[in-house]
């Protein structure tokens, strides 16, 4: 045993006189299995990751195998146990029998094994790159270059310096979301080929394509978005992209129950038939730097004739939002054109300036706003609230972030603006309606929910399982409501 634990196989403890093997975390180190560090717990891989990691590995065995082949005869490979006269030299020493060769190989070689498994999924993932539909010209040799994943990494991962969360060295990841409104041919085949690349780099999420475009929201190690990244980025279709319409927060592959890569109408559904978006048609774009300095002038100058207009639901504006804020009280954005067309006397004669999460849904909003011709200007926060937090985590937005995702918020700060729906204490933690069939999100507090306080409404409480957005909370909400919520200006930053 001691021989053994010398050779590497095993640790040993010689103050213990016993062998102690790896532990789960060392495990994750040398990639055997995934890791966890947020719930300190394993991942396995799926059967799916399983089954290419073995194809790869055959294949890099045999062809390191079959570089150190001297000529000669060639063995069946049915019948190992016969001899030839090929040859094959390694270490200084040569064999004349195939199962000798893979022995030597599997019990010397296996480092260089595992590189190149390695190096053959970045060619496969670079490879997918110029897959693309058969109508596009992919000769470029842009598509052939060779990927810059370290910069990429590291301007990704100074993305996550703002945002606080428990990220342990070496092993977190990234929830990454992008946009892009741009003429797509075919979204079939670039829906699929999104299903390929993000199969093959182990990422989970949301994609929509759809023939305006592509929406998309993946979560993975920060080496494998990376590489994402690059590839879409070399992307024909998608060469416009920077690394600044890509946003970055703490995450990983566990912050999605999995992969979904569909084929849409709309990227962002408006349920608004004959208003289409387009570039042309929507509100002038600010970068947070000059957003933010607008949002000075509105309160250094108590301006009325500014409305700052969130464009999200009601759940996401109240747990976080920007001061003085206008939120209407809409459950879906596809409500949105309903509202408007409700409440044109409070846009109308005056300037604003919209914002969402990660811009893509003022950019139908301030459309369909413009085609209304009610206000004097509209404007919008390019990157939307994420892009402003990496830019000013101490402004003019207070509270949490909601995500759509499994971590339901991500933040800059710890201040708490809802309240528990049943004692009012201070709490911000959405959590799903116990009821099966109920959608509803509940803000219940811990002490709460021990004492059974799990349902949004009295129908779910009784027991009876609702129908898809029947249950009581749902029936007694107008799609449209005329009521705001205005957050209270604040003339500084926090």
């Amino acid at each position: 045993k001691r021989e053994k634990a010398i050779q590497g196989s095993v640790r040993y403890r010689p103050d213990h006189r016993m062998l102690v093997l790896p532990t789960k975390r060392e495990k994750a180190i040398q990639g055997s299995v995934r890791y966890r560090p947020d719930h300190r717990m394993l991942v396995l891989p799926t059967k799916r990751e399983k089954a290419i990691q073995r194809k790869l590995r055959k294949q890099a065995f045999s062809k390191f195998v079959s570089r150190l082949s001297n000529g000669g005869g060639v063995t069946d490979k049915h019948d190992a146990g016969s001899v030839s006269c090929q040859q094959w030299i390694c270490c200084s020493q040569a064999f004349t029998s195939l199962v000798e060769i893979q022995s030597h190989v599997s019990r010397n070689h296996e480092a260089e094994v595992t590189a190149a498994v390695a190096h053959m999924r970045d060619r496969q993932v670079q490879g997918l790159v110029v897959e693309m539909e058969s109508d596009i010209e992919t000769s470029d040799p842009v598509l052939l270059g060779r990927a810059d994943h370290d910069n990429i990494r590291v301007s990704l991962i100074q993305k996550l310096a703002v945002w606080r969360c428990e990220v342990e060295d070496g092993h977190h990841g990234l929830v990454l979301l992008f946009y892009k409104y741009i003429d797509v041919p075919n979204p079939e085949a670039l829906a699929t080929w999104q299903q390929k690349i993000c199969d093959r780099l182990s990422l989970t999420g949301k994609i929509r394509v759809a023939k305006e475009g592509i929406n998309a929201t993946v979560g993975g190690s920060t080496e494998n978005v990376s590489k994402y990244v690059d590839a879409v980025m070399r992307h024909p279709l998608l060469q416009g992209l920077t690394l600044d319409d890509f946003k970055a927060s703490p995450g990983g592959c566990d912050s999605f129950a999995g992969l979904r890569v569909s084929v849409c109408e709309e990227m962002v559904p408006i349920s608004f038939p004959t208003f289409a978006v387009s570039v042309s048609n929507t509100a002038e774009h600010l970068a947070p730097e000059e957003f933010h300095q607008r949002l000075t002038e509105k309160f250094d100058l108590q301006q009325s004739d500014v409305v700052l207009f969130d464009c999200r639901n009601y759940y996401e504006s109240k747990i976080g939002q920007f001061d003085g804020a206008v939120a209407p009280d809409i459950r879906k954005f596809s409500y949105f054109p309903e509202f408007v067309d409700q409440n044109e006397d409070l846009f109308r004669d005056k300037t604003v300036y919209m914002y969402c999460t990660g811009g893509i849904r003022c950019e139908k909003a301030s459309g369909y706003l413009l085609s209304r011709s009610v206000c004097r200007d509209v404007y919008q926060l390019a990157g939307g609230i994420h892009k402003y937090l990496e830019k000013y985590p101490d402004g003019y937005f207070r509270g949490k972030l909601y995500v759509f995702d499994e971590r339901k918020t991500i933040c800059t700060s710890e201040e708490i603006l809802s309240k528990c729906t049943y004692c009012g204490r201070a709490w911000d933690g959405y959590q799903p309606c116990a009821s099966p069939g109920c959608f509803q999100l509940l803000l219940s507090c811990s002490s709460c929910r021990q004492q059974g306080f799990v349902y949004c409404c009295k129908v779910c409480q009784s027991g009876f399982t609702p129908a898809k957005e029947q249950c009581l909370c749902t029936a007694k909400r107008s799609r449209a409501n005329r009521n705001v919520t205005i957050a209270k200006d604040c003339t500084t930053p926090l």
